[in-house]
C-alpha cells in the first residue's frame, strides 16, 4: 500500500491520510507515538531527540525507502533511545491478547457439548427423532442464519458498519478488551494507548471474535456426529418419536420429519415408503422397541451437516479472509500533526501556517499563542501569514499548488455558528485545500466567551456543542482553544480525535 518513492509535494495529499499497514506495524507506531509525546510533555524527551531519530531513520532507509520502512525505522530508534532516557515510562508495555488460544478452550467446550447433546438427544439405546436438543440445534441455526442476512441487508442500505452484531459477539469482544486493558489501570501512558488503540482495533476483534463462534458451532455439529458415529458401532439404536402435543397429529410429525430429515433427498426406500401409518407406528408407546435407526442416523448427520456444519464452515472461513485482509491493511491515519511532521522532516520540507482570523482581528498576543501553539503541535519551525480578517465574502487566498501548507480558520465561539456563513466559509477552505494538496484545520477561539459565561457552564457547554455539531459536518479537524492561556496537549488531543472521526 506504500509507493517505494514518495514524493515530497505528496504528503498532505488525500492518497497519504490513510496508509494501510499490518496490525502490529500500526499497533508499534501509535505506541511509540503516546510514549514519545508522553515524553517530550514530561520534559524527558526533546525536540532534538526527535529530529535525530528522524535523521537517523531516513539516512538508513535511504532516498528510495517506502514510507511503512521509514516510519517503522524511525519508532524502532525512538523507542531504543527512550529505553535510555525514560525507561519507566515503557513498563508495562501493551500485552499481546492471545485470542486464538482463548478461542480454542471454546472450540473444545462445544465439540463436548456436542457430544453431551447426542446423550441428552437419545433414551438408551432409542433415538428420538423429535428430540428438543437436536431440533434446538438446527432451529437455532436457522435463526442465526436469517438474523445475519437481515443485519447484512440492512447495513447495506443504512451504511451502519456494526448494525446487528451478535450480542454474545459484543460480549467476546467486550471481554477480551477488558483483559487487555488490565494493566493500563497503573499506567497513564498506557491508559491514553487503549483510549486510541481499542477502537481501532475493534473491526479486526469483531471479525476474530465471529470466527471463533462458527468454528465453535461447527465442532458443537461434529460433536454430535461424532457421538452418534461412535455409540452406533457399539450400540443397536433404533428411532421413533414421541410427544404430548403430537401424538394424535402423525400428519404433522410425517411433514416434519420430510422437512429435517429428508433435506437432501436420495435413492434410498426410507422416505419412498414413510406415510402416515408408518409415523404412527413409530411412536414408541406403539411399537416400544422403535424402529431400525441406521438410515434415520445417516439422515441425521446429513441434515447436521447441511443445517450446521457445512454453513458455519463457509462463514468461518469468510470471517478468516476479512479478519485477515484487516490485520494484513490496518487503516492509520497519516494526516495527525505528529505522523505529517515526522514526513515532512523526512521529506525535508517546512511548512507555512497561513492564518485566517474570521470575523475579528487577532492581537499580537494572540498572533504569538498561535505561534507557539503550531510550534508545540508541529515540532519544527514554521513561516507564519497572518491573514487580513475575513468574512463569508472575502476572496479565498491563493495557495501554491505542491508546497507544504496548512490553513488554520480563527472562529471566534462568542460567535452563532451558521450554516450559510461560518460554515460554508470552512468547507470553501477545505475544498481549496483538497484541490491544492494542502491541509486546514479549524480554532475555536474560547477566551471571549468563556470569560463572559463563565458562572453557566450549561451555557458554554450548548454553545460548544453547536459549534461541534457545525463544524462534524465539513470533515476538517478543529479544536477549543483559549489563546490566552492555552492548554497545548488538550488541543492537540482534540485536533487529533476530530481529524481520526473525520
Amino acid at each position: 500500500m506504500f509507493n517505494s518513492k514518495s514524493k515530497a509535494n505528496n504528503t498532505s495529499s488525500k492518497a497519504d491520510k490513510n496508509k494501510k499497514l499490518s496490525i502490529d506495524d500500526v499497533k508499534e507506531l501509535t505506541w511509540t507515538r503516546i510514549l514519545e509525546l508522553s515524553a517530550l510533555e514530561q520534559k524527558k524527551f526533546t525536540a532534538e531527540d526527535s529530529s535525530t531519530c528522524t535523521s537517523e531513520a531516513a539516512l538508513q532507509v535511504g532516498e528510495s525507502g517506502s514510507q511503512k520502512d521509514f516510519l517503522l525505522t524511525r519508532a524502532t530508534k525512538v523507542l531504543d533511545l527512550l529505553k535510555q532516557k525514560a525507561p519507566e515510562l515503557l513498563q508495562p508495555e501493551p500485552s499481546d491478547l492471545r485470542v486464538w488460544t482463548i478461542g480454542l478452550i471454546f472450540v473444545c467446550l462445544a465439540f463436548l457439548l456436542g457430544v453431551i447433546t447426542d446423550e441428552l438427544a437419545t433414551t438408551g439405546n432409542k433415538i428420538n427423532l423429535l428430540s428438543p436438543p437436536l431440533l434446538g440445534l438446527f432451529l437455532w441455526n436457522i435463526l442465526i442464519y436469517i438474523w445475519l442476512m437481515v443485519s447484512f441487508i440492512v447495513r447495506c442500505v443504512r451504511k451502519e458498519k456494526t448494525f446487528g452484531a451478535e450480542p454474545l459477539r459484543e460480549l467476546l469482544s467486550s471481554s477480551f478488551t477488558k483483559i487487555q486493558t488490565t494493566a493500563s489501570k497503573k499506567s497513564p501512558t498506557l491508559t491514553q494507548f487503549f483510549k486510541i488503540w481499542i477502537p481501532a482495533e475493534a473491526p479486526y476483534l469483531r471479525r476474530i471474535v465471529a470466527c471463533i463462534l462458527h468454528l465453535s458451532a461447527m465442532c458443537f455439529g461434529l460433536g454430535l456426529i461424532f457421538s452418534i458415529g461412535i455409540r452406533g458401532w457399539g450400540t443397536a439404536y433404533t428411532a421413533g418419536w414421541e410427544s404430548t402435543w403430537l401424538a394424535e397429529k402423525p400428519n404433522a410429525v410425517l411433514a416434519f420429519l420430510n422437512l429435517v430429515y429428508n433435506i437432501l433427498p436420495s435413492n434410498d426406500n426410507l422416505f419412498q415408503t414413510l406415510n402416515t401409518e408408518v409415523v404412527k407406528n413409530m411412536r414408541f408407546d406403539v411399537t416400544p422397541a422403535g424402529v431400525p435407526a441406521t438410515y434415520w442416523m445417516i439422515r441425521l448427520i446429513t441434515a447436521t451437516a447441511i443445517i450446521v456444519i457445512i454453513p458455519r464452515l463457509f462463514l468461518f472461513l469468510y470471517n478468516k479472509v476479512r479478519a485477515n485482509f484487516i490485520k494484513n491493511n490496518f487503516p492509520i491515519n497519516l494526516q495527525t500533526p505528529y505522523y505529517q511532521n515526522i514526513i515532512r522532516q523526512w521529506h525535508g520540507q517546512s511548512m507555512t501556517i497561513r492564518v485566517l482570523p474570521f470575523g475579528k482581528d487577532l492581537t499580537t498576543e494572540e498572533k504569538n499563542n498561535i505561534e507557539d501553539l503550531s510550534l508545540a503541535i508541529n515540532q519544527s519551525g514554521n513561516k507564519f501569514i497572518f491573514e487580513p480578517t475575513a468574512h463569508e465574502d472575502t476572496p479565498l487566498p491563493t495557495i501554491e499548488n505542491g508546497k507544504a501548507e496548512e490553513l488554520w480558520i480563527v472562529f471566534s465561539m462568542a460567535a452563532t455558528p451558521e450554516k450559510e456563513v461560518h460554515i460554508q466559509f470552512a468547507k470553501d477552505i477545505r475544498d481549496l485545500c483538497n484541490k491544492n494538496e494542502a491541509s486546514c484545520k479549524v480554532l475555536i477561539n474560547s477566551d471571549v466567551f468563556i470569560e463572559r459565561f463563565s458562572g453557566t457552564p450549561k451555557r458554554i457547554e450548548e454553545r460548544k456543542k453547536n459549534w461541534s455539531t457545525f463544524l462534524d459536518s465539513t470533515a476538517v479537524p478543529y479544536a477549543f482553544a483559549n489563546l490566552d492561556s492555552l492548554n497545548v496537549k488538550e488541543i492537540s488531543e482534540e485536533f487529533d480525535k476530530t481529524s481520526n472521526h473525520h
